[in-house]
């Protein structure tokens, strides 16, 4: 099957519309697990990008004599800043990892690979829309000439 289509069997007897009636309710139950670990997830976002406000960084760099000046309470905030996002990523990470082992566990092994075949075909769809857009987009800016740049990945 060609990276564009979307439709059509995928092989094999089973797919995922052959879900049965425990199937769908195992993964109701984790998608809602899920949705309540995002909306976590996504309070300490929001609540790490309120912190930025409270940083000293804006009063510093206001009264600071030269631009760039290094200041030691402004690189401690920004170190937590950083520390505290890695850790937040992290857990997002794991969150994905953990649902994408629950729903391969849900399924059986056909429908598993079936599952994982879709999800990368949408990864690579993803991908491949990006370098077109991006493509598109360099050319439309001028890009035939000598720009200074090239699209990544080209």
């Amino acid at each position: 099957m060609a990276l564009g289509e979307t439709h059509g069997e995928m092989g094999g007897g089973e797919s995922m519309s052959d879900l049965t009636a425990e199937q769908l309710f195992k993964i109701n139950e984790l998608h809602l697990k899920t949705v309540k670990a995002e909306n976590k997830l996504s309070k300490q976002s929001a609540s790490l990008q309120e912190d930025t406000v409270d940083m000293p960084i804006g009063i510093t760099a206001f009264y600071k004599e030269e631009i760039g000046e290094t200041d030691v309470v402004v690189e401690r905030a920004l170190d937590k800043h950083e520390e505290d996002m890695a850790g937040l990523l992290a857990e997002a990470d794991k969150l994905r990892l953990t649902t994408l082992t629950n729903m391969v566990e849900i399924l059986t092994a056909v429908q598993a690979a079936d599952f994982l075949l879709a999800g990368k075909k949408l990864h690579l769809a993803m991908h491949e829309w990006g370098r077109c857009r991006e493509r598109r987009r360099h050319e439309a800016w001028g890009g035939g000439g000598d720009s200074g740049g090239e699209v990544a990945g080209e």
